[in-house]
């Protein structure tokens, strides 16, 4: 929780980070803020939503890692992965393989840039997701038999801090769902720091 709080400070701004110098400013904000790519680290957390309520609870903080191509100053398309864990509870009937459900994820994202006001950014789009259910989080992944592998739909939210042009700070909720079954839905909360690769 101490490392959630740091983060939120610096993001708005109430810490003295390194940021961007006056000039720098001026120039960032007459033309495209961004750098030309970027690779960000995540913290995510997953909580359960509709049916799937009823027979999972949310679970640990995992690592996401993503590659950001910046298309223009109002485009960004993603390309990431990682994991989404999910905890489930005791049922009667349903006997599962582990305590915690490990879906793996791979994620392709297309972003639609809104400027808020120099250096803050909304990002709204939608997430295409391979869904791929296992009984660790450990590799390789061990198919579960309960859940089936699923393509995933999310529409997602990110508020970003740009600190420079190569560096920023992100917050983000996702709220995605399995569209083979009902059986997987979710809302997953995440924090992030993006560098540029240039």
């Amino acid at each position: 929780m101490r490392l959630i709080g740091i983060f939120l400070t610096a993001f708005f701004g109430l810490i003295p980070v390194v940021t961007a110098t006056a000039g720098e400013t001026d120039q960032l904000e007459s033309l495209n803020p961004f750098a030309k790519s970027y690779i960000k680290l995540e913290l995510v957390r997953n909580y359960p939503e509709a049916t799937t309520k009823q027979t999972m609870a949310p679970s640990v903080l995992q690592p996401n890692l993503s590659y950001l191509h910046i298309v223009s100053s109002d485009w960004i398309m993603v390309l990431g992965g990682g994991l989404k864990t999910l905890e489930r509870m005791d049922t009667p009937e349903m006997r599962a393989p582990s305590r915690t459900l490990a879906i793996y994820s791979l994620n392709h994202e297309t972003l639609r840039v809104v400027r808020l006001t120099y250096p803050y950014y909304l990002l709204l789009g939608v997430k295409v997701s391979y869904l791929l259910p296992s009984r660790t989080g450990k590799p390789p992944p061990l198919r579960d038999p309960i859940y089936p592998t699923e393509i995933g739909l999310a529409l997602s939210a990110q508020a970003v801090h740009l600190l420079s042009q190569r560096t920023m700070l992100s917050l983000r909720v996702d709220r995605w769902r399995g569209v083979n079954s009902s059986k997987l839905a979710g809302m997953e909360l995440a924090i992030g720091i993006a560098r540029s690769l240039e």
